[in-house]
């Protein structure tokens, strides 16, 4: 048996909370918490944002911000709330393109 399709067919029999086409993951281990969303996520964000300005289409997977006053850092790099899925660790999200920006030193721990 090829240890690779069996995988494979366990990951089919889980359903998908988010189908999105297009999207960027930011969000990791910690940045649900103020400090690691400030110096690991925001940054990776702005690794990726000129791409994100370009592909209006494209999602962007992230915790929301520690605290809701905190959207304005996002409109700062000229990117709308609307653009963003909330990430919670307990659902599955399938999508079709995923692009995942190299993690920043704070943490790795994507």
């Amino acid at each position: 048996k090829n240890p690779r399709l069996q995988k494979s067919a366990m990951m089919k029999k889980f359903d998908a909370d988010f189908e999105l086409d297009r999207a960027v993951l930011i969000a990791s281990m910690w940045c649900y918490g103020y400090y690691h969303w400030a110096v690991e996520c925001v940054p990776r964000l702005s690794m990726v944002r000129e791409f994100l300005l370009q592909n209006p289409d494209v999602v962007i997977i992230n915790y929301n911000p520690p605290s809701n006053n905190l959207y304005f850092v996002y409109l700062l790099l000229g990117l709308e709330k609307v653009r963003f899925v909330a990430y919670t660790p307990s659902l599955v999200y399938r999508v079709n393109e995923l692009i995942v920006p190299t993690a920043t030193a704070g943490g790795r721990a994507n």
